[in-house]
């Protein structure tokens, strides 16, 4: 159950800042109402989780040699202080768009969800960082079931995430702007913390 709830939180602040995939389920909510939006985010979180799996699976695998613990330390310092940086100095404030989209059917926008979610192609290394990190920090229990409660706690913070957006975009959208800057900011203090822990790890 540790790696469920880690799975979760690891997600669910992965997914907080706006992107792509934030903005689709926004812009859904708004034009087509909360429950398509809420279909688009479980196709998107159904992916997320897959790729979860596929990376946990392969880090698990690598990290059975302890020589290799060393590097993912500091892969994921790289990975944690590169996303914090980002998020900090670089990070775009997105608009959702606003023009009119025909009417679909549910499983259509689950569809959608999952096809955004497939061309995200940073899921995979992130979630691969994120699994070696958890490994050698001693934080990944060692049982068959490790890498599936991983997994779904990733789908399950994701659609968390996703589904605040889908409810946050119908009540501040003259607001957008200000809310995203706030939120790269407090993700990326979180990301820091990440890196300053494994630094403490790395020498001390």
């Amino acid at each position: 159950m540790t790696l469920l709830f880690a799975g979760l939180f690891l997600s669910l602040i992965g997914s907080l800042p706006p992107g792509f995939i934030s903005l689709l389920i926004a812009q859904t909510s708004i034009q087509k109402g909360i429950k398509p939006a809420l279909w688009a985010a479980s196709g998107a979180s159904v992916v997320e989780s897959g790729q979860a799996w596929l990376a946990s699976a392969a880090a698990v695998w690598l990290l059975a040699h302890p020589s290799v613990g060393l590097y993912f330390q500091w892969a994921a310092l790289a990975v944690f202080l590169s996303v914090g940086t980002y998020l900090l100095f670089w990070a775009p404030v997105p608009q959702p768009r606003t023009e009119a989209i025909t009417q679909v059917s549910p499983w259509r926008q689950f569809g959608k969800g999952m096809l955004v979610s497939l061309f995200n192609m940073m899921a995979l290394p992130y979630w691969f960082a994120y699994c070696g990190w958890l490994k050698v920090s001693g934080w990944w229990p060692e049982s068959p079931f490790s890498v599936y409660f991983f997994s779904i706690g990733v789908g399950l913070g994701t659609l968390s995430a996703l589904g605040l957006y889908a409810w946050a975009a119908q009540r501040v959208v003259e607001r957008s702007a200000e809310i995203a800057r706030y939120i790269n900011r407090f993700i990326a203090v979180i990301f820091f913390l990440l890196a300053c822990k494994i630094l403490v790890n790395l020498f001390w």
